[in-house]
C-alpha cells in the first residue's frame, strides 16, 4: 500500500515456460497475499479476448512492471513488447532473474539487455538475482527475497542523509552487513547495498548519493579488493570532500600473512586506494564482539567532532 491508502498496482511479465511459469506464478500469489493489487495474463485476461489490446490497459493502469528475467526472456517478442511498452508509460521496473539450477548460464543477462532497444538501460537498475541465491553476496532464500519485492513496493527506501557508507567485495557480505547492522542499531545511520538499495533503483544513484552525503567511508580490505571495478572509484569519490576512511580488514584475513600481503598489494596498485594507506586499519583480530564494542564509540566521536 502507498500513502494516502492507495494500493500500489503491479503486472508481472515473465516468459510461459516450464520452471519459469511456476516461478511467476509463486511470485504474484505472495504479492497478492501481502495485500498487493496485482495482474498477470493467466488470471487477469478474459476468455476471447484481444490478448494485446489487454496487456496494454494493464499496463497504463500498474505502478509498477515486474520483469521475470531470463535468457529465454530476451527471445518473447511478447516479453519485449511488454518492457518496451512499460518503460514508455514511464512505470517503475523491477527486474529480477528467476531462479535456475545452473545460475552460471544468467551471468550474460546485463549483455542481454544491453543487445535491445526494448531493455537496453536496465543494466543500471538494481536486479534482484534469485539465480544466485543471495543479494550483493548476502545468502537469502527465496521467500526472504520475494519479501525485499513487497517492501520496495509498500515500504521503500527513504531518501536521507547518512552518517556512514560501506564498501565490500561480495565474498565478505556478511561480515560487512554484520558491521552496518550494528552501526544502525547504535543509532549511526549507516549505508550498505545489501540493506540500503530497493529493487529496480538505480544503484549508482542511489550509492553515490549515500557517499556525497556520508561523513565516514568505511571499507572492508580484503584481497579481491584490487578486482573490484567499483570499490577504487568509491573511494575516489569519498576523497573529493572531507570523507574520514575508515579501513577494516576483513574478518577472514586477519592474522593471515598471505592475505594480508595480498591486500596491501591490491591497495598499492591503484592511485585511489593508495588513500587508505594513510588511515590506521582496523581489525577484529581480538574477536567480532570486541571489534564493534570499539568500532561503535569511534565512529560516534568522529561525528560529534565534525558536528562541533
Amino acid at each position: 500500500m502507498v500513502g494516502g491508502g492507495y494500493m500500489a498496482k503491479v503486472m508481472v511479465s515473465y516468459r510461459r515456460i516450464d520452471g519459469q511459469q511456476e516461478f511467476a506464478y509463486k511470485v504474484e500469489e505472495a504479492l497478492r497475499n501481502a495485500g498487493i493489487d496485482t495482474w498477470i495474463d493467466v488470471r487477469n485476461i478474459p476468455m476471447l479476448s484481444n490478448w494485446e489490446s489487454e496487456i496494454f490497459n494493464a499496463i497504463k493502469q500498474m505502478d509498477y512492471v515486474l520483469l521475470c528475467l531470463s535468457p529465454e526472456y530476451f527471445e518473447s517478442e511478447i516479453c519485449l513488447l511488454e518492457c518496451y511498452v512499460s518503460r514508455g508509460y514511464s512505470k517503475k521496473l523491477l527486474p529480477i532473474v528467476v531462479p535456475n539450477n545452473t545460475p552460471d548460464e544468467w551471468d550474460n543477462i546485463y549483455h542481454l539487455a544491453q543487445q535491445y532497444e526494448a531493455t537496453h538501460g536496465l543494466e543500471h537498475l538494481n536486479f534482484l538475482h534469485f539465480d544466485r541465491g543471495n543479494v550483493v553476496g548476502l545468502p537469502e532464500d527465496q521467500d526472504t527475497m520475494i519479501q525485499r519485492i513487497i517492501d520496495t513496493i509498500r515500504h521503500p527506501q527513504p531518501s536521507k542523509d547518512y552518517d556512514v557508507t560501506v564498501s565490500f567485495k561480495w565474498q565478505h557480505a556478511e561480515f560487512a552487513t554484520r558491521i552496518a547492522d550494528d552501526l544502525n542499531a547504535a543509532g549511526i545511520e549507516t549505508f550498505i547495498y545489501s540493506r540500503h538499495l530497493d529493487v529496480g533503483v538505480d544503484w549508482r544513484a542511489v550509492s553515490w548519493n549515500a557517499m556525497l552525503k556520508a561523513h565516514l567511508h568505511a571499507v572492508i580490505l580484503s584481497p579481491e579488493i584490487g578486482d573490484s571495478v567499483y570499490i577504487a572509484k568509491e573511494v575516489l569519490l569519498s576523497r573529493t570532500k572531507n570523507t574520514t576512511f575508515v579501513p577494516i580488514i576483513a574478518e577472514s584475513c586477519v592474522n593471515d600473512v598471505e592475505k594480508m600481503n595480498a591486500i596491501i598489494e591490491a591497495i598499492n596498485k591503484d592511485d585511489n586506494l593508495k588513500a587508505l594507506n594513510k588511515i590506521q586499519w582496523l581489525a577484529p583480530d581480538k574477536g567480532y564482539d570486541a571489534f564493534i564494542a570499539n568500532l561503535i564509540p569511534a565512529i560516534q566521536q568522529k561525528l560529534d567532532d565534525r558536528d562541533k
